[in-house]
């Protein structure tokens, strides 16, 4: 038991020993603590003091500054007012010389006032008598138009005798002009019945030339009557042609140009139609009535009329669409040309081939192989 206490009695010892030591210890360090701050106060007393001797430093140079700023803004103003006191005084002796020579200006224009009043004066003086002559004249005038008023009654009888003369050869020229439009109805319809009968003398001699898949016209020519002339674009490969009979007959082409697109055929067997004379070049002029046959659109042995519109036109591949890219000396027409048409001839009104219908550039603008190059071409091949 004893034992027991005097152990317990030691650790309470220890325990207090160990107390003192921790105190002691926290002790120490609030001194140092303390001391730190102290010197921490110390400095920052130091650095007030520094900044209040950097302030007030600062103010006394802006004081400076501000007072040089002033001493040159007052030198400034002394120098201004100097220079616009200079310009005034400038300014008051130019305004002086001006008013100098204003004075002589206002003489002149009194010298002028004078000078116009003067003027106006003899304006007036000179209408006065302008009027003066004016009435005058008037009172002339009067005279004459009374003289020739007298002149004209006297003429009133002659002028209404040449009035019914006048009158007179006016109704006769109205009915000469009614003779005129019978005489020009009654050559219309044997015109047109002339057509008409020219139409029945030459369509046997027009036929259909069937190619390697193309479809046209061509007529008869030359004494054997187995020459058919078309156009080379109308006779490609195997050629056969169809009468007005309905009669297919084969062919071969012996002739062709295809810059002129002209094709000659030569039948197996010789058609019983009248072969077709060509026209001669020279008895061709512009403005003469034509008529074409041919096909155009399958439908066969159509005729349409028109005239030629122009003579020696040349091609030269300027048209696109057209199937003789160089031809020459061609036959411009007016009369209606389609598909179906090349080949068929292109009559004058006394039965003759003046052309061949070879294609349009659009309605009324249409081309032919001209006689003349047919006959250039022909006597190449030396067929009649």
């Amino acid at each position: 038991m004893f034992f027991q206490r005097k152990a317990v009695l030691v650790a309470l010892v220890v325990v207090v020993v160990l107390i003192l030591g921790v105190v002691s210890r926290a002790g120490l360090t609030l001194r140092d603590k303390f001391q730190e701050l102290r010197q921490q106060n110390l400095e920052l007393r130091q650095e007030l003091s520094s900044l209040s001797d950097t302030v007030v430093s600062r103010d006394e140079g802006q004081d400076r500054a501000t007072a040089a700023l002033w001493r040159q803004t007052e030198t400034r103003l002394t120098n201004a007012e100097n220079v616009l006191r200079g310009e005034i005084l400038e300014l008051r002796k130019e305004n002086l010389h001006l008013e100098q020579e204003n004075q002589k200006p206002k003489a002149d224009l009194a010298l002028l006032a004078l000078d116009l009043q003067r003027a106006v004066a003899s304006q007036d003086a000179g209408l006065e008598q302008m009027a003066r002559n004016s009435n005058q004249r008037d009172d002339n005038l009067e005279r004459r138009m009374s003289v020739l008023a007298k002149r004209m009654d006297g003429f009133g009888e002659e002028n209404a005798e040449n009035l019914r003369e006048v009158r007179g050869e006016m109704q006769r020229t109205q009915e000469n002009l009614g003779e005129t439009n019978r005489r020009l109805g009654a050559l219309t319809q044997q015109i047109l019945e002339g057509a008409s009968d020219l139409y029945a003398k030459t369509v046997p001699s027009v036929v259909t030339v069937f190619g390697a898949g193309t479809m046209g016209a061509g007529f008869l020519y030359g004494a054997e009557r187995r020459y058919i002339i078309t156009v080379y674009h109308a006779a490609a490969g195997d050629v056969s042609v169809r009468t007005l009979e309905g009669q297919v007959v084969r062919g071969k082409v012996v002739l062709e140009n295809q810059d002129q697109d002209f094709a000659l055929v030569w039948l197996e067997r010789p058609l019983e139609a009248e072969p077709l004379l060509l026209a001669e070049p020279s008895d061709l002029r512009r403005g003469q009535d034509i008529l074409v046959i041919g096909h155009p659109l399958g439908y066969e042995r159509s005729i349409s009329k028109g005239i030629i519109s122009g003579l020696s036109r040349n091609n030269l591949s300027l048209d696109p669409w057209a199937f003789c890219r160089r031809c020459t000396n061609l036959l411009q027409l007016d009369a209606p040309i389609n598909s179906g048409n090349s080949g068929g001839p292109v009559l004058t009104l006394d039965g003759k081939v003046a052309g061949i219908a070879s294609w349009k550039t659009a309605e009324g603008l249409g081309f032919a192989v001209s006689s003349a190059t047919i006959q250039k071409i022909l006597s190449t091949a030396s067929i009649p």
